[in-house]
């Protein structure tokens, strides 16, 4: 049997050998085809894939990648997006900046892609760590913590923002319902997003004002949660019993897809 750049070429064999190598090559043709186009879809149920690759490697695993941290992840409602952090700079070709970024993955392009959500409105990397993500049901918002100053503007130290995967707007959740009161003064971290993406609870280190508290609350850890859509507020979650807890009931629907994430202070 012999292969040349134009194909199968038959040797002085029967026509029916000739026949018989033919048809076992068309229909590794055909095998070769159905394996791209079932490529192209969702990824098979039952497949265990590699995310924290460069966008063009589908689901294979590629050992070009050198040794990197990855951090928190939380996949969509649905199974479709996949957000996790990590310092793995050549995850994009814009992403060389050296600090921990977080990444959106959909599972169900081929070649996979991957976008950086740490970025602001105009596409530029955020100058500072971002971790902890955490996305809506339909995997349009993403939370994350991040100190970089470029998303978060005049927020002290870390702070909480939403990204719209859609508009490309990035939104600071960890702020306070009084004007100017852009934020904990030590931080904030850890956020939970609810399915529809318009809620976001988050740790609070320092004093923060609540719509639901009479003064900024405290110096300790608190929790809060943030509704986005307005008129916005910010709402004091761990209060110590009285009628205040009543305003805040129901106010986070956390990802049921939400594995638990370790603290990122930093």
């Amino acid at each position: 049997m012999f292969f040349s750049a134009g194909g199968y070429l038959p040797s002085s064999r029967s026509a029916s050998n000739t026949r018989s190598r033919l048809a076992v090559v068309l229909r590794a043709a055909l095998f070769a085809a159905q394996y791209h186009a079932s490529a192209a879809s969702a990824i098979p149920d039952g497949s265990t894939v590699l995310i924290d690759r460069p966008s063009g490697f589908g689901a294979l695993p590629f050992d070009g990648v050198g040794v990197a941290s990855v951090g928190a992840y939380t996949v969509s409602a649905d199974g479709r997006f996949v957000v996790f952090s990590s310092n793995n700079n050549i995850l994009l070709d814009n992403d060389d900046d050296g600090f921990s970024n977080v990444y959106r993955v959909d599972l169900q392009t081929h070649p996979r892609v991957v976008s950086l959500v740490s970025q602001t409105k105009l596409g530029s990397a955020a100058d500072g760590n971002s971790d902890s993500p955490t996305i809506s049901a339909d995997g349009r918002y993403v939370a994350f913590s991040s100190t970089a100053p470029n998303l978060i503007g005049n927020a002290p130290a870390r702070a909480v923002v939403v990204k719209d995967m859609i508009t490309g707007d990035v939104e600071l959740a960890s702020r306070g319902d009084d004007p100017g009161d852009d934020g904990p003064s030590r931080g904030a971290f850890e956020p939970v997003i609810s399915g529809d993406g318009r809620s976001v609870g988050f740790e609070g280190l320092g004093a923060l004002s609540a719509a639901n508290a009479d003064a900024p609350e405290g110096t300790d850890d608190n929790a809060f949660v943030r509704h986005l859509d307005s008129p916005a507020h910010t709402y004091l979650l761990s209060v110590k019993g009285g009628s205040a807890a009543g305003n805040v009931r129901g106010a986070v629907v956390p990802s049921s897809t939400a594995p638990p994430r370790r603290s990122r202070r930093s």
